[in-house]
């Protein structure tokens, strides 16, 4: 069974490298609370829609590479 939709908690302050990566997650929230991104985090992921939180300061390289979005 693939991952299709992710909402992560609050608490949440960074998203690792490749975390994410090939999962098939299509539907992502993103809380104020992140502040990074890293590299190749969704990569390869099929994501369809996207929210970001307020918070974000930085995305790493290739962290949506190959996806809808």
């Amino acid at each position: 069974m693939k991952l299709k939709e992710l909402t992560l908690g609050d608490n949440v302050k960074v998203i690792g490298e490749n975390v994410f990566s090939s999962t098939g997650v299509e539907n992502i929230v993103i809380p104020d609370s992140v502040e990074s991104i890293e590299y190749s985090a969704f990569s390869y992921a099929r994501i369809i829609n996207l929210s970001l939180g307020t918070g974000l300061k930085t995305i790493g390289q290739n962290a949506f590479t190959n996806n809808q979005i």
